[in-house]
């Protein structure tokens, strides 16, 4: 097992369940959490700050290598699901989208410090909008919900351009397929995969899988290679896909405790990082032609392991290491940590 080492801890005060580094090279030191809390009984500070009793907030960090966590800017807000940077960016300024605990995506601007540009209501009558995910134009957002629905947003317009019930309960996931600008990818707690057309009116159901034997929570498609497809799940399994023949897995590896995040490694497309719930944090090696198998394990949080994300690598740090951010939700916590490669 290669080695990992904590580099910096830090209390988000709030419930963490959604982390995400920023993608743009000169602003690689940043990162935002998400927070999500539940309170059981009002307050006139919650009413004033939030306007209900599912807090949230938004908190943008900055992390230097061998440094400590500094906080830039705190937003209170609903409470955060999901939220996932624009996959295009200007030379000083990215846009952040969210999804929250009342139902709505909505939209910042990183210059200096995030700045609300725009806000969609995507499900009605107390929903709540679990995940989102760009296309890979940054043109279009995905949004599923906890009514089984998923809606597509035209990011230009901040209109709804279709919406469709995909699963007979809550719409985990939703992801983009990397190949085409058309073909979407939902998982629900139905236990289904399901893959959808996105050009026909209603939207059209390409196939749906139920090999997952839990709720379907997290999607990825490889970024290299447009036809292998991971996927997680409640049933503490991670999938590997060929999307040219989804009969049944390539492969099916138990990571224990409930999958509720994975995200492959942009870097080398060849590790998975995943967010297990109960049982921690690990990284999976994925190469090609072999099983995929854990090869390093973080287990420094004591709560439910909800965030994760790679940074992305500079030319400061060290190619023989990988920066990681990990959050968890009980124990508020969010850690910054190091891992080794063995083959390194």
């Amino acid at each position: 097992m290669s080695s990992v080492r904590k580099l910096a801890a830090w209390d988000t005060v709030l419930y963490a369940d959604s982390v995400e580094w920023c993608p743009v090279p000169a602003l690689s030191s940043r990162l935002v959490c998400g927070t999500y809390q539940l309170q059981e009984s009002s307050s006139p500070e919650t009413e004033t700050i939030q306007g209900n009793v599912r807090l949230g907030s938004i908190n943008l960090l900055e992390y230097v290598h061998g440094s400590n966590l500094v906080e830039m800017q705190k937003i209170y807000c609903p409470g955060i699901l999901d939220m996932k940077w624009s996959p295009s960016s200007k030379d000083d300024s990215i846009l952040l989208s969210t999804a929250d605990s009342q139902g709505k995506l909505k939209m910042y601007e990183m210059k200096d410090v995030l700045s609300l540009l725009t806000e969609l209501q995507i499900v009605e009558e107390n929903g709540i909008a679990l995940y989102l995910d760009w296309d890979r134009c940054g043109e279009r957002i995905a949004v599923s919900d906890t009514k089984g629905g998923v809606s597509v947003v035209d990011v230009s317009s901040n209109k709804v351009i279709c919406n469709w019930p995909a699963h007979q309960y809550e719409a985990w996931v939703t992801f983009w397929d990397n190949s085409t600008e058309y073909l979407l990818y939902s998982g629900g707690d139905d236990c289904q995969l399901k893959l959808w057309d996105v050009r026909q009116d209603p939207v059209d159901r390409v196939l749906c899988r139920s090999n997952h034997q839990m709720g379907v929570t997290s999607i990825q498609c490889r970024p290299d290679d447009p036809n292998t497809v991971a996927t997680g799940s409640y049933d503490e399994r991670l999938l590997l896909w060929d999307k040219r023949n989804m009969k049944s897995p390539l492969s099916d590896t138990n990571l224990g405790g409930g999958v509720w995040r994975i995200k492959w490694d942009l870097q080398t497309t060849r590790y998975i990082l995943a967010a297990c719930m109960h049982n921690g944090f690990h990284i999976v090696d994925c190469l090609v032609d072999a099983n995929p198998h854990i090869v390093a394990s973080y287990n420094e949080h004591s709560s439910l392991a909800y965030g994760a994300d790679w940074k992305c690598s500079t030319k400061n740090e060290s190619d023989t290491a990988r920066v990681v951010v990990s959050c968890s939700f009980y124990d508020h916590l969010l850690n910054i940590w190091e891992w080794k490669p063995e083959d390194k």
